[in-house]
């Protein structure tokens, strides 16, 4: 499963951190977009709980594509 979007993407060096709780790229700016930086943990969570992979690829200016995948049960 995959999800894209045409935003701003996010800036490489914040790449190691999108999964931490909290985080948010607009903690360091002066962006007001809402939100508690839970969205990306809590994914990462439930994926890897059902034993799946989580992950992206993203370009600050052109968007990302975040995507997972979970084992079909008794493959």
């Amino acid at each position: 499963m995959a999800e894209c979007d045409w935003g701003c993407g996010i800036p490489e060096e914040f790449h190691d951190e999108i999964f931490e709780k909290y985080f948010k790229i607009d903690n360091l700016s002066s962006s007001q977009v809402p939100g508690t930086g839970l969205g990306l943990s809590i994914c990462r969570k439930i994926v890897t709980q059902h034993n799946g992979t989580i992950g992206f690829r993203s370009k600050s200016g052109e968007g990302s594509t975040f995507h997972f995948s979970i084992p079909v049960a008794g493959a």
